[in-house]
This record gives structure tokens, sequence and C-alpha cells, in this order.
């Protein structure tokens, strides 16, 4: 898969996150997917991740922008890649409306053609892992 498919593509989900527009968001997923947010929260397909990002609109996320880094695209085939990126997520507040410290983590995701247009197919979200050490210490 070309590296500007995907690009665009994040460039679509980015800019429907910011704009909180969770129909817009949705539509970047395929019709049947699986998503993992960082909380756990599962979507297995585009309604239910269109359920998940209704929260855009929602106190906690309202305020919310986030960034999206490409780090790593191995094409898979010609109509399907695996990527890795990183996100910051910023202006998002806990639920008594206090703001959120800012949250930098990763997602990876399989992205494919579907009929032609670039859907991500699976995307998992999480946070690095604070420093091992003292747990590998105790081991």
């Amino acid at each position: 898969m070309d590296r500007t498919y995907v690009e665009t593509l994040y460039r679509e989900l980015v800019n429907a996150f910011n704009r909180h527009d969770p129909v817009a968001l949705s539509d970047c997923f395929s019709e049947q997917c699986e998503k993992i947010e960082l909380d756990g929260s599962r979507a297995k397909n585009r309604a239910e991740v269109l359920n998940q990002a209704q929260n855009l609109k929602s106190n906690i996320y309202k305020d919310a922008q986030i960034t999206l880094d490409i780090e790593w695209l191995l094409p898979i085939a010609a109509e399907v890649a695996a990527v890795t990126s990183r996100f910051t997520l910023t202006g998002a507040r806990n639920a008594d409306g206090t703001p959120m410290q800012e949250l930098s983590g990763f997602q990876f995701s399989i992205v494919a053609l579907d009929e032609g247009t670039p859907k991500i197919k699976v995307a998992h979200s999480f946070l690095p892992v604070p420093d091992l050490q003292p747990i590998q210490a105790v081991a």
C-alpha cells in the first residue's frame, strides 16, 4: 500500500477528531473493524466506532485536540499495511471539569483498501509502560 494513502487517511482521522466530528471519524474505519481505546473499551464495527466517537462532543473531550505522526509503516500487500503511530492528546478534561495532563502514546493499526479507499481495519491504542527497571530488579 502506498504511504500517501495512509497519510491521507490519518490526516482525515486527526481532522475529524479535532473538529469533534464523530461521523467523519467513524468514516475512517472499515465497516468490519476492531478499535480498542486506552480505557479498554472496544468497538467491533463502524457503528460501534461511531457510538464511541460520540464522546468527542462530551465535556471530557469537547476541547481536546490530537496530533498523530506515523512512525512506522510496513506494506503487507498491495492493499494492506501495518502502521505504528505516535499520538499526543491535549485539552481533555476529567469528569469534574479539571484539565487532564497531556497524554502521549501509540496506536498500532492495520489499514486496508476497502473498495479502493483506505480504511482502518484494526486500531489498538496504548500508553508506554513506565520504567520497568524496578520490576526487573525484583524478578
